[in-house]
C-alpha cells in the first residue's frame, strides 16, 4: 500500500513524500503535568462531573471548524523524523456524523469520515491513483473486518477534543460509584467509560478533567486491554458562533458554547504527533451539507480507481 496523504485532529497524518522546509525536532511525548490542589477544592461525584461536562458541551451537536495541521513521525525506513504540514476542514454532527479534508498546495489529498452507517476514507492526492477504504461500524470489531489504515476510526475525533456529551451516571442502587468523588490524578479529575458497560458509548476513553476550567485538559483512548493507544491535549478553549438561537438540549435556554481550538495528540510509542489549530469556529448553520457524509456520493465525485472493501470478510450488512 503507498503512503497515504493523511492529516486530522487524530493523527490522519500527512504521509506525503515531499520535503519539509526545515529539519523537524524529535518527538517529546509531554507527561501530565501536575496541578496544585486548591485549599478546599471539593472533588466532585462521577454523577456531578458528568452533569457538569454535559451542561458545557450542550450546543455542540453540530460544529464546522477550519484546520490547520502539522505532523512529525519517525519514518519506518529510514528512523529519521519527518514533518508535514496542511490546511482543511473538520465538521461534526453528533452523534457518528464527521467529515475531514486536508489539502496541501491548495489540491485536496484526503476525505476521510463517518456516518450513521460508515466509516471511510479517500485518498485522492492523485487522482490517476485515487484510493478509497469503506467499512461499517457494526463489523468494526469483528475480527473478519480490516482496519481502516488511519490510527484512529473518524467518529472518535469528537471523543478525543471532549465535545460528546457523556451517558448519565445510573442511579447510586445501580451503581454504588455514581454518588462517589471520582478519581485523581495528579490533581486533574478522572473519568473513564467503556463500551457494553456505560450506555452506548462506542469507544474506551479516560479523561483527565482541569479542576479550574471543569473541562478535559487530556483525553485518552484506549485498547482493547484497556491500555492507552492515543493521547490528545486540548486546550485553549475557545467560543463556538451559534447562528442557531438557542440550546438544542434546552430551547429555552441560549448558550455560546466553548471547545478546544488547539490540540496535541501523541501515538504511546511516541513515533507521531499532531498539532491541530481549529479556528473559525460555528455552529455551521448553512455550511454543513448532508451530502458530505454521503460515501456513495462522494466515491461518484472522485471515483477513485481501487475501493478496498474492509468488510469483505464479513459477508453483507446493514450499510454495507
Amino acid at each position: 500500500m503507498r503512503r497515504i496523504f493523511l492529516a486530522t485532529a487524530v493523527l490522519l497524518g500527512l504521509m506525503s513524500t515531499l520535503p519539509s522546509c526545515k529539519k523537524p525536532g524529535p518527538i517529546v511525548v509531554p507527561t501530565l503535568d501536575t496541578l496544585a490542589t486548591q485549599p478546599g477544592e471539593e472533588v466532585p461525584t462521577r454523577a456531578e462531573l458528568i452533569r457538569r461536562h454535559n451542561a458545557a458541551v450542550a450546543g455542540l451537536g453540530r460544529v464546522w471548524t477550519a484546520a490547520e495541521a502539522k505532523l512529525k513521525w519517525e519514518d519506518p525506513d529510514s528512523g529519521k523524523v519527518r514533518q508535514e504540514e496542511g490546511s482543511g476542514y473538520l465538521i461534526m454532527v453528533h452523534p457518528s456524523r464527521v467529515t475531514l479534508t486536508m489539502s496541501k498546495l491548495g489540491k485536496t489529498g484526503l476525505w476521510a469520515g463517518s456516518n450513521e452507517t460508515r466509516f471511510w476514507l479517500l485518498d485522492i492526492q492523485d487522482r490517476s491513483e485515487a484510493e478509497a477504504w469503506v467499512g461499517t461500524h457494526a463489523n468494526a470489531a469483528r475480527p473478519c473486518s480490516q482496519p481502516l489504515p488511519l490510527p484512529v476510526p473518524p467518529a472518535a475525533v469528537p471523543w478525543l477534543l471532549g465535545l460528546v456529551p457523556l451517558p448519565a451516571v445510573k442511579s447510586p442502587t445501580d451503581d454504588p460509584d455514581a454518588g462517589l468523588p471520582v478519581q485523581t490524578l495528579e490533581g486533574y479529575w478522572v473519568l473513564d467509560f467503556a463500551p457494553g458497560i456505560d450506555g452506548d458509548v462506542p469507544y474506551a476513553v479516560r479523561m483527565f478533567y482541569d479542576p479550574k476550567t471543569q473541562r478535559p485538559a487530556r483525553v485518552d483512548l484506549l485498547d482493547a486491554a484497556g491500555d492507552t493507544a492515543l493521547t490528545c491535549y486540548v486546550s485553549d478553549y475557545q467560543p463556538v458562533e451559534q447562528h442557531a438561537t438557542t440550546n438544542p438540549t434546552d430551547p429555552t435556554m441560549p448558550t455560546m458554547p466553548t471547545m478546544p481550538s488547539n490540540a496535541r495528540c501523541y501515538t504511546p510509542d511516541g513515533k507521531a504527533e499532531l498539532t491541530l489549530s481549529l479556528n473559525d469556529l460555528s455552529d455551521g448553520v448553512g455550511q454543513i451539507n448532508d451530502r458530505a457524509f454521503d460515501f456513495d456520493v462522494l466515491q461518484k465525485a472522485y471515483r477513485p480507481r481501487v475501493v478496498h472493501d474492509l468488510d469483505a470478510g464479513c459477508g453483507r450488512s446493514e450499510g454495507s
